[in-house]
């Protein structure tokens, strides 16, 4: 896969904000978390520009599975690598059980 990450990251606020409180963390405990300056935590909710280094911590601490959930792909120009490759396997996995489908027809009409 040719993905190359943009050097930037930009989160969605209101959904940042919603994971904190559902956690019950305050933005110092998450600045904590990521190990970053509670001014760059700030920074980062606030849906501000942060550089490769956040960036890097963010999806390293969310885990890429639930950080592209919290990245707002439409500031950064890109479509969400995730789900497309979601997509794709939801279609694969489609196609295969209905060829597998025919083929068991095909087996009980012999």
């Amino acid at each position: 896969m040719n993905y190359k990450p943009p050097g930037f990251l930009v989160v969605k606020p209101d959904v940042m904000y919603k994971v904190l409180a559902f956690a019950g963390k305050t933005v110092l405990a998450f600045a904590e978390d990521l190990d970053i300056e509670p001014i760059e935590a700030y920074s980062l909710l606030s849906g501000e520009k942060m550089g490769k280094d956040i960036a890097k911590k963010f999806i390293i601490h969310y885990k890429a599975e639930y950080a592209h959930r919290y990245i707002d792909w439409e500031i950064l120009g890109l479509s969400d690598p995730y789900l497309n490759i979601r997509k794709r396997n939801i279609r694969s996995r489609n196609f295969y059980q209905c060829n597998t489908a025919k083929k068991e027809d095909a087996i009980e009409n012999e």
